[in-house]
């Protein structure tokens, strides 16, 4: 079967099914390889060995261990005039880069025609190491999107991306007269040492046009922007919001955010709801990541933090864009993987969860809700910052918007942007944006010098104005998983130190430990903010179960001595701790940070 698939493009018989009515090709391994799984059949059953007698009790589906893709087959695979009624559309070793992705088009035309719509994508991964679990080194995607309903199909019978094979397949039984797909091939992840890779795809189906040709890439289209706010009063892990379509052909492409890490990259993760629908603050979707897709990779895409005032952009390409068809509203999550560091802003009396921000003569922004790491706690009313960056196009042609982006956050940002954007859009987020307004959160650093190490660390905190302590970042050798303790009570520390009974057990929670050098965040929904008003003071003990928190031991410090303030609030240099209130350790100043607002 494959030397007369390889002799069907060698001879010219490509696309036509005629001798000679192409140009001759030399079809690649890859080629060929996508060709007969294309066009492979289901069995019927699984036989034994050396007989035609079924074995009755072993069920089998596409895609299983007995028959992978099915039996090849060349009359659906290969168009013959005369024998069969399907086009046939390849791609021949085309090279795909880092974070590249390559759409095609196609419109069904059932009335000559009456064939499945089929893609295949194959290419060549290159050798993984030895005894690895996950052995995939270069990952492609295979996507197809119903352009008119926005429904998606994946490959080989999942309902997620498929990130172990190098051959994928999608297949449509049920399409109609005039449905629009787009095949989709992405670049979800290169291995260490590579920044493209080959592929070829074969597409099979009803949608020859009148004059016979091929069908082509889509026409690229202009990128238009719609910013929300960049005005923040608040931050945890993510946020969740929609975005409504109010014209056909509205694709969503990339997205800007807002963060006060500057610096350093962040890793991010996007995810879009399975089925249409916003969020109003009530939907059971909110917490079950089974009801959402991750269309970026699996470990998030890494994108540069330009921290506070500065759009934060993730580029175009780290994931597929998403269409909304008109009138359709689709819900969004994005957040960091193991950081609360997105920045929101709380607008509770203005926008309520589910109601409309902002919008342009194109889509909608509505009001979404702040969410803890890993579809943790719900925050409502919490209108994301940054903008959404999408396109408009219909059959081949691009429509520009009437209405222009906002051009960046405005110094003094009012409760909600200019809702009719105006003149010509950005092609992307701006990247010196002004400064909009001091946010109502911040964050205390003492230091990450560490000479010292024990269990835990007890230490006052003295508020000049009413704040919430909302999390911790603490300092540690370990990169291990491990639960740690957050104790409080008020008033000083001192004469308490070995007393549990005067202590409030705030939470214990499980911190990924981010070893020498790096914070270590100590934050869950679990883990409720803890006030302390003004003129007042706190103390607070941090204590893991064993003796693995990093501190700092100096005389110019003493016990009880202020080591670092803000505006807000004073660090005083407390003691170190064994066991569970156990020994103490004087002059130990706690390593890290203090995140809180102001009440």
């Amino acid at each position: 079967a494959g030397d007369l698939a390889r002799q069907f493009f060698q001879e010219g018989w490509y696309p036509c099914g005629s001798k000679g009515c192409g140009e001759p090709m030399n079809p690649s391994g890859t080629l060929i390889k996508a060709l007969l799984a294309n066009g492979a059949q289901p069995l019927n059953g699984v036989e034994v060995g050396g007989t035609s007698t079924l074995i009755s009790d072993q069920p089998i589906a596409p895609y299983d261990n007995n028959q992978n893709m099915g039996a090849a087959n060349l009359l659906t695979s290969l168009p013959l005039p005369g024998s069969n009624d399907f086009s046939l559309f390849v791609q021949n070793d085309v090279t795909i880069g880092s974070g590249e992705t390559k759409t095609y088009n196609f419109d069904v035309d059932k009335q000559k025609c009456s064939s499945d719509f089929s893609a295949t994508l194959s290419w060549y991964d290159p050798p993984a190491s030895n005894g690895c679990t996950k052995c995939l080194v270069n990952d492609l995607d295979l996507i197809v999107r119903n352009l008119d309903s926005s429904e998606r199909f994946y490959s080989n019978g999942n309902s997620k991306r498929d990130s172990v094979n190098n051959l994928e397949r999608i297949r449509i039984s049920n399409t109609s007269f005039g449905d629009r797909y787009r095949v989709i091939v992405s670049s979800s992840m290169l291995g260490p040492g590579y920044s493209e890779q080959k592929f070829s795809l074969v597409v099979t189906g009803c949608f020859q046009s009148g004059d016979g040709d091929e069908t082509s890439p889509p026409v690229s289209s202009e990128v238009y922007e719609l910013v929300t706010t960049y005005s923040a009063n608040r931050k945890q892990a993510g946020n969740m919001f929609a975005v409504k379509a109010k014209t056909e052909g509205v694709e969503v492409t990339s997205f800007a955010i807002h963060t006060q890490v500057s610096g350093r990259k962040v890793k991010l993760q996007i995810y879009t709801l399975n089925s249409s629908g916003g969020t109003n603050g009530n939907e059971d979707f909110l917490n079950d990541s089974t009801q959402w897709t991750m269309v970026t990779p699996s470990a998030g895409v890494e994108v540069d933090a330009m921290g506070f005032g500065s759009p934060t952009i993730i580029p175009v390409g780290s994931f597929v864009p998403v269409p909304i068809a008109k009138g359709v509203v689709q819900s969004f999550y994005i957040t960091f993987v193991d950081e609360p560091e997105m920045l929101y802003k709380a607008v509770d009396n203005d926008f309520p969860t589910g109601s409309t921000y902002v919008e342009d003569d194109n889509i909608e922004i509505t009001t979404g809700v702040g969410k803890g790491t890993n579809f943790g706690r719900n925050w409502q009313s919490r209108q994301m910052n940054g903008s959404v960056l999408y396109t408009v196009t219909t059959r081949g042609t691009t429509l520009k918007t009437t209405a222009k982006p906002s051009q960046s956050p405005t110094r003094s940002p009012t409760d909600r942007p200019t809702p009719s954007p105006t003149n010509i859009p950005t092609g992307r987020p701006i990247s010196t944006p002004s400064v909009p307004t001091l946010p109502l959160f911040m964050e205390l650093e003492t230091t990450y010098s560490a000479n010292r190490k024990q269990a835990g660390n007890m230490f006052d905190v003295f508020a000049k104005k009413t704040v919430d302590i909302s999390s911790f970042k603490i300092h540690t050798l370990l990169t291990d998983t491990l639960p740690i303790s957050i104790y409080t009570r008020d008033g000083s520390w001192e004469n308490y130190d070995k007393d549990p009974s005067q202590w409030q057990l705030v939470a214990t929670i499980n911190a990924e430990c981010k070893g020498y050098g790096e914070p270590t965040i100590v934050s869950s929904p679990l883990l409720t903010p803890t006030r302390i008003t003004k003129g007042s003071t706190k103390a607070f003990y941090l204590t893991f179960e064993v003796p693995e928190m990093l501190y700092h031991y100096s005389t110019e410090h003493v016990t009880g001595t202020v080591f670092s303030e803000d505006s807000s609030l004073q660090i005083l240099t407390g003691v170190g701790k064994a066991g569970l209130f156990g020994a103490t350790y004087p002059t130990r100043q706690m390593n890290g940070a203090l995140v809180y607002y102001v009440v």
